[in-house]
């Protein structure tokens, strides 16, 4: 009886083993803990992650002139990491630097079309193109922000179910410019 005993224990203690320990998995260059890629060429992950890790913080509390140098030194580490420019690019947004936060939308478009990126979500690629035309409309630039949410409207299905944050945006920015010509009622005629 107790053979039968210790071999459930071990079954169960092999069980939480494997269920609390991160998952690997190795693919040429590149590994993946639990989703997120990192690249074995790069070795000072830890440093780039620190660094993003204090940006976010300030990030989150509003204060985004302190979260800048962080983020620019944690993309000098993790040049690939698409969250880091996206959160550029609302940090400059957020300042009304225009230029500048189009500048780190578009290249956390591009990055995202990276393979180191792959697992992650479409979703920012989305709100950085929807916040580009906003900035568009801001500068006074009514045709390129009614040229890209033409084209970000031909995906408002997918946007609608896999990514309702996007959704959302794209409704604020609909106020503005409808997606259909809308009527409006003659007053004096």
């Amino acid at each position: 009886m107790s053979g039968k005993f210790q071999n459930k224990s071990v079954f169960k203690i092999i069980l939480l083993f494997l269920l609390t320990v991160p998952v690997f998995s190795n693919t040429d260059q590149q590994f993946s803990i639990n989703g997120y890629n990192f690249d074995q060429q790069n070795t000072d992950y830890n440093k780039g992650l620190r660094l993003q890790g204090i940006g976010d913080f300030f990030f989150k509390k509003k204060s985004y002139a302190k979260s800048v140098p962080y983020y620019q030194e944690a993309l000098k580490w993790l040049p690939t990491e698409a969250d880091i420019t996206f959160r550029l690019g609302e940090v400059y947004q957020n300042q009304k630097l225009w230029r500048l936060a189009i500048l780190y939308y578009e290249e956390t478009i591009e990055l995202l079309k990276n393979k180191v990126n792959f697992n992650k979500s479409q979703l920012n690629s989305y709100i950085a193109n929807i916040r580009i035309a906003y900035i568009y409309h801001l500068q006074g630039e009514k045709e390129k922000s009614i040229t890209l949410l033409n084209s970000i409207r031909q995906e408002s299905s997918l946007l609608l179910s896999l990514y309702p944050e996007a959704w959302e945006e794209l409704q604020k920015l609909d106020d503005i410019y409808p997606a259909s010509a809308t009527r409006k009622n003659p007053t004096n005629i």
